[in-house]
């Protein structure tokens, strides 16, 4: 049996469009979103990130976040709604 970070789960709209699949799990998306992150130099020296347009649609937020927030904004945005 998958635990809860590996069982591929169905994701919001934007996520989905984001991770190119309707499912996926959490730790998929994790990894994908701190790929992203680093990618586009999104990084900060504090541990933290800073939004860009696509972050912003995806996560449903703006601005710049401590990278413990991660779970959090994905759980705000309903990127997991099954």
């Amino acid at each position: 049996m998958a635990s809860a970070i590996s069982k591929a789960v169905e994701l919001s709209p934007e996520l989905a469009d984001f991770m190119g699949s309707a499912k996926a799990s959490r730790g998929d998306v994790t990894k994908a979103i701190w790929k992203y992150i680093r990618d586009e130099d999104l990084a900060l020296p504090n541990g933290g990130y800073k939004f860009d347009e696509t972050l912003s649609r995806v996560l449903h937020s703006k601005g710049m976040k401590k990278a413990s927030e991660l779970f959090s904004l994905l759980k705000k945005a309903d990127a997991f709604p099954s």
